[in-house]
């Protein structure tokens, strides 16, 4: 399994994307939920960092390179969904 659904200790759906556009801090933290599927209930803390311009420029670089290494054809605009502006 390579991605975990999260939600709000309530049970209700936790928008990743909104939660990122919302950070104003450098750092900060929510609390979310896993279902992992075996009726056990984690609750955890989320801690989001924002990074600088420049460490978001250089890792985008990457990512793109090892991209394109691997023979996808990316862009970075189909790393956001459309209906965010943050980042």
């Amino acid at each position: 399994m390579n991605s975990l659904r999260l939600s709000h200790p309530d049970g209700s759906a936790f928008d990743l994307f909104a939660a990122l556009a919302a950070q104003t801090e450098q750092e900060g933290e929510v609390s979310v939920r896993i279902d992992e599927g075996t009726g056990e209930r984690l609750i955890l803390r989320l801690v989001i960092r924002r990074e600088s311009p420049e460490q978001a420029q250089a890792e985008q670089g990457r990512l793109l390179k090892a991209a394109k290494k691997r023979g996808k054809k990316t862009t970075l605009a189909a790393w956001r969904p459309p209906s965010t502006s943050c980042c």
